[in-house]
């Protein structure tokens, strides 16, 4: 469940937690539908997120592990009115793909990243506007 909105530097940060999460349940279960729910559709991060799964599903290929843990966020210091960029640090877990033909292949973790969620603000929730991920 999404946390409590408002247009504060806290939960802008809440809500980029709460993104990471839905990130890591989308590939966990090849359900796109609460990430889509969260994202605008000009998200280009979102969208290459989600075509990406629909082709695991339509392989009929399982993920394991990939999950993406947030470490410290920020939020510049300034009014926020109709969006915010949160950056933050994060790292992602090697994963396994379990191919329906039996095979497996893996991804490497990644340590450590850097992290930029644009969010906008929608009403009375926010709604991820895009990410872009630098490696350290």
């Amino acid at each position: 469940m999404a946390p409590d909105a408002e247009r504060s530097a806290e939960s802008a940060k809440a809500f980029v937690q709460y993104f990471w999460a839905v990130h890591n349940y989308a590939y966990a279960t090849l359900d796109t539908g609460p990430l889509e729910e969260i994202s605008d559709a000009d998200c280009t991060f979102c969208r290459s997120t989600v075509k990406n799964i629909s082709g695991l599903r339509e392989a009929g290929t399982q993920v394991e592990g990939s999950r993406v843990h947030a470490g410290v966020l920020a939020v510049p210091p300034a009014e926020i009115t109709t969006g915010v960029i949160v950056s933050g640090t994060i790292r992602q877990e090697a994963a396994r793909l379990l191919h329906e033909d039996g095979t497996q292949t893996t991804a490497a973790a990644i340590p450590s990243a850097q992290s930029f969620v644009s969010l906008n603000w929608a009403e009375s929730h926010w709604m991820v506007a895009d990410v872009a991920i630098e490696e350290s």
